[in-house]
């Protein structure tokens, strides 16, 4: 049983018991888990390793180097005994300007050479407990607030390698709960070697070449999976330090700042702090996180101890609205980082699109004034602001509806179509409003406005879309500028796809600008 000497303290009132002590790399692989995405989960809370840890190993192994960061852990309930241990008579309270409680820590000793079967029952009862105490999802709307700034960056060790990059911020996506599929997948033997034959099958490795390797493979990583999310403790912060000093010639101490008693709820608020406030993550990856490790009551939960550390949930509780709401006709085609599908609508796409009717739709603007306001309940311009607060979520979705009615059925709502290329979804959002603005067009309620919608791209053919564009750099003011006209040529009565195939700009990729000279 691995043993260290630590100092205990609690930084605030109620909060969980800190201990600090020292240990060193190896050793802490043994005991603190990381676990890492296997085909479709991630099943824990950290980081994929990446080969950034081989760097380190270098780092380590060159003489003078050193990386005074803490690695930070957190203990699941019960697996860390704390035991008081005297103070020498040199050292009493009273000599010290501050004094933490001197313990000794007796960490359980982890599983060795357990079956993939048996660590598949364990890991399905330890998720299991959780989830039976789990609720729905949450359909909270979401409030107003004030615009999520982005996250500073702190001082960190130069000579090091970076662990994270900073990506532009986006809030982070509580979602729903992943936990019982991943559950469901491990429940018998039977859910179990489907499991590893999906694993198996997403194997491209040239080393793998027979269906023999590919599963013995497959079981390595799920074996390795499991380990981890069985290990008395997770590693929250400082993973590829611990795995590349672990591999260097020399044994290479850390000091391990320990969250005691920490349940996973606790575990991934830490974890989403510190790499919120620090040095930002991948939303996706945080929401993939968050999604694969809790249930749905823990993610209630966290949801307001995030908001009260000043981490803005605000714009991905629109990005849930739009990915889980049954009525919405994004449903399932927001890309979460839970996929490894990279063709779905991205974070700010998804944004973007929702931005226009949620945050934009003021009385400074045209288009809510003349097409929106006057259908709202209330007399008053607040009354009616509220009223849009509560309304704006269904008008969206009907004008979504109306896109989708259009074209579903020839395969063009789904990832990866030119229909739902980002540039594709904004320009039809703003060219109807722009249109129906200016001819003055007012909405009572939005069956109104999904009728219009279909009625006012009626004439464009799913062929518009399936037909292959040649334009690119669609994002450009001059990109959409090519795609509005052509979709508004072709909504002409009468208008034959073929020709414009022949001539315009987003087909032929000639641009505007080399047409007019010619």
């Amino acid at each position: 049983m691995p043993r260290y000497l630590g100092f205990r303290f609690n930084q605030t009132p109620g909060s969980p018991a800190v201990v600090t002590f020292v240990a060193p790399a190896e050793e802490i692989r043994t005991w603190a888990g990381v676990p890492h995405k296997t085909t479709d989960f991630i099943g824990g809370f950290q980081r994929p390793l990446s080969d950034r840890f081989k760097k380190i190993i270098d780092f380590f192994d060159e003489q003078g180097n050193a990386s005074p960061t803490a690695i930070v852990v957190a203990f699941r309930p019960g697996m860390c005994k704390l035991s008081t241990a005297p103070l020498k008579e040199s050292s009493t309270s009273t000599s010290l300007s501050y004094s933490p409680d001197l313990v000794t820590l007796d960490i359980s000793n982890p599983a060795e050479n357990e079956s993939l079967e048996s660590l598949a029952k364990r890991a399905y009862a330890f998720i299991s407990e959780r989830i039976a105490k789990d609720i729905p999802p949450s359909e909270e709307e979401p409030s107003p607030e004030e615009e999520p700034s982005s996250p500073s960056e702190l001082d960190t060790e130069e000579a090091l390698p970076e662990e994270t990059s900073t990506i532009e911020d986006w809030g982070v996506d509580v979602g729903k709960s992943a936990l019982k599929d991943f559950a469901k997948r491990l429940k018998d033997k039977q859910s179990l070697d489907k499991f590893i034959n999906d694993i198996a099958n997403s194997i491209d490795d040239p080393a793998a070449d027979t269906n023999e390797l590919k599963q013995a493979k497959a079981r390595e990583r799920l074996t390795d999976v499991l380990l981890s999310l069985l290990k008395p403790a997770m590693i929250v912060d400082g993973q590829h330090r611990v795995w590349g000093a672990a591999e260097s010639t020399q044994e290479v101490p850390f000091t391990v700042c320990a969250l005691i008693d920490a349940d996973w709820q606790e575990q991934v608020f830490q974890f989403v702090v510190i790499n919120k406030q620090a040095r930002a993550i991948s939303s996706e990856l945080l929401a993939s996180i968050v999604n694969s490790s809790l249930t749905n009551a823990e993610i209630v939960e966290l949801e307001g101890k995030l908001d009260a550390a000043g981490i803005s949930t605000y714009e991905t509780k629109i990005l849930r609205t739009l990915n889980d709401d049954p009525d919405s006709p994004f449903q399932g085609l927001i890309s979460r980082g839970l996929e490894e599908e990279n063709k779905k609508i991205t974070f700010k796409a998804a944004i973007a699109l929702a931005s226009r009717w949620k945050r934009k739709m003021t009385d400074r603007d045209t288009i809510y004034r003349t097409l929106f306001r006057d259908g709202l309940p209330g007399t008053s311009k607040s009354e009616k602001s509220e009223a849009w607060d509560e309304q704006w979520k269904s008008y969206m979705f009907a004008f979504w509806n109306g896109v989708r009615n259009l074209y579903n059925k020839e395969q063009l709502w789904e990832p990866g179509t030119q229909l739902m290329y980002r540039a594709t979804l904004e320009v039809l959002q703003e060219n109807f409003l722009a249109a129906k603005a200016l001819a003055g067009i007012a909405y009572k309620n939005p069956i109104e406005l999904r009728e219009d919608v279909e009625d006012f791209y009626k004439n464009v053919p799913a062929g518009f879309f399936h037909t292959k564009w040649k334009r690119t750099e669609l994002l450009t003011e001059d990109g959409r500028e090519v795609l509005r006209n052509a979709l508004n040529a072709m909504r002409v009565s009468g208008a034959k796809l073929k020709s414009l195939e022949k001539s315009d700009p987003l087909f032929t990729g000639v641009s505007t600008k080399a047409a007019k000279k010619k």
